[in-house]
């Protein structure tokens, strides 16, 4: 049995506090540090419209009676304003290096409304000792502050760059405001954009928002598999697709109407003997070999959702795909890894349906186990594997198989449905 194992948070973090919406939370006296601030005002603008003579009657009400009014027109502060912004959640943000896997580090957000935020990662495209390009990928979208991109800066060092912005699902993506809110609410994808110029943003096209759609550089289509290809400058990050590639026929009038008149069953286009062996999981590998990023499409949490993996630092960033924990001992009496259950949000925020999570996150693992050795996830705990790759297949599958049938238990009892 090989050993499995969460990564602990190292001793030392750095720490970044967001700005703009996300400032430190408001004093629960703010109300009165307003009248004091009135108070002030009005006294400063008592002395100073007197010139050193009379004070003007109109100029020089009260200042106490000022203050009980909040009456502060000259300082351009709303209490309303006030009132809104400290109703907003406010954000801390934390970046952790992942001691177990170099060249990696895990952001962490805490919320003052109490919200579990997702973990966003930053993974480099190839070890650190490793003499190619020194790129980095973002996978996720935090909440964005100037403090957290000086302390990416920091940790990719100064000889190295952030190449790609990598969405799992559109779940993962910071907004300053709660779902509900859909008039006034923003993501942060378009700060980080302007933060780092020239980089790739790559999300599934069924999982870009409206106000995101102008920054995403690349949208994928089709069931994949893709992988990045640089070129031979290093200089690119397009995802390239190295599964059979997403296309279209036209019908003719005759097809058209038997299909959508009649209910016949459109026929499945051609596929020539040389056309199946290009995509052979076989010819697939060959295609894949040498990319620093897979992109494999595992719908589930959303229609849309992807995982990508970095062969050369052994990582896979599954987002909501695989609910693994590393340690259930006081749920499961020991028993061992399972997944994670409904108090993270796995199954009864499943939009895409628990039957279709499962077999993709089966292919996932059962096709491409063999290129990383360490899951993080959206949710949970991270987990580095040891042993060999067979046994790590088990624990995954047994993982998956234990989530299937709770999930099965609660489509059964309405609790979730497919939409």
């Amino acid at each position: 049995m090989p050993r499995i194992f969460g990564v602990d948070r190292l001793s030392t973090t750095l720490r970044a506090s967001t700005k703009g919406e996300n400032e430190d939370q408001p004093q629960e006296n703010w109300l009165e540090s307003l009248k004091g601030e009135a108070a002030k005002v009005a006294s400063n603008d008592t002395s100073s419209s007197s010139g050193g003579g009379e004070i003007s009657t109109e100029s020089n009400s009260d200042p106490e009676e000022r203050a009980d009014n909040v009456a502060i027109p000259t300082t351009g502060v709303s209490i309303s304003d006030n009132m809104v912004d400290s109703l907003r959640d406010k954000f801390l943000t934390v970046l952790e290096p992942i001691r177990d896997v170099p060249g990696t580090a895990r952001i962490l957000t805490e919320s003052s409304g109490g919200g579990d935020d997702p973990a966003r990662y930053i993974v480099a495209l190839s070890p650190p000792q490793s003499s190619l390009v020194k790129k980095y990928a973002l996978v996720d979208v935090p909440p964005f502050s100037d403090d957290l991109v000086k302390k990416i800066r920091d940790f990719m060092g100064p000889s190295s760059s952030l190449s790609t912005i990598l969405v799992t699902c559109r779940d993962s993506i910071h907004y300053d405001e709660s779902p509900a809110v859909y008039v006034t609410r923003k993501s942060d994808l378009m700060k980080w954009n302007l933060a780092f110029p020239g980089v790739e943003i790559v999300m599934y096209r069924l999982d870009i928002p409206r106000d995101c759609r102008e920054v995403v550089t690349q949208r994928l289509d089709g069931d994949g598999p893709w992988a990045l290809d640089e070129g031979k400058s290093w200089t690119n990050s397009t995802f390239v697709e190295t599964g059979r590639p997403l296309t279209y026929m036209e019908w003719d009038e005759d097809t058209a109407k038997k299909v959508l008149d009649g209910g016949e069953i459109p026929k499945e286009e051609d596929i020539t003997p040389d056309d199946e062996d290009l995509y052979t999981p076989k010819a697939i590998r060959e295609r894949e070999a040498g990319k620093r990023i897979l992109a494999v499409y595992t719908p589930g949490r959303t229609f849309g959702s992807i995982s990508y993996i970095f062969p050369e630092t052994g990582v896979c960033c599954s987002g909501y795909s695989i609910p693994i924990e590393d340690d259930r001992a006081e749920e499961t009496l020991g028993m061992g890894p399972g997944p994670n259950l409904d108090y993270r949000g796995y199954i009864t925020t499943n939009t895409a349906g628990i039957e279709r999570q499962v077999a993709g996150a089966r292919h996932l693992v059962n096709v491409c186990g063999d290129r990383f050795n360490a899951i993080f996830p959206s949710r949970g705990e991270m987990v580095v594997f040891g042993g060999d790759i067979n046994e790590r297949k088990r624990i995954l599958n047994d993982v998956l198989d234990q989530y299937e049938k709770i999930g099965q238990i609660y489509e059964q009892l309405g609790i979730i449905g497919t939409f």
